[in-house]
């Protein structure tokens, strides 16, 4: 894929309101077992702004719909990707 083409495409919303619960419980599992399993500390991660972000919250991606930006993070965790 051209570089031109990668930056027009539109990053995934999820606008059904059960498949967006779905794929958010997922991602907080995933959380949870990256956080010591602590659900405190998901929540601090979730509500605290992000460098990576540009200072935003993954949580206001989250509210959005905007799972691939939280979901990229969680997989940098996971796989020890630099931030």
């Amino acid at each position: 894929m051209k570089l031109e083409q990668a930056k027009t495409i539109k990053p995934l919303v999820i606008s059904d309101p059960q498949l967006l619960q779905e794929e958010i419980d997922k991602l907080i599992l995933r959380l949870q077992d990256l956080l010591d399993g602590s659900i405190e500390y998901v929540q601090i991660w979730l509500n605290a702004p992000h460098p990576d972000l540009a200072g935003r919250t993954p949580m206001s991606y989250l509210k959005e719909g905007k799972i691939e930006v939280v979901e990229s993070l969680i997989w940098a965790m996971e796989t020890g990707q630099p931030e």
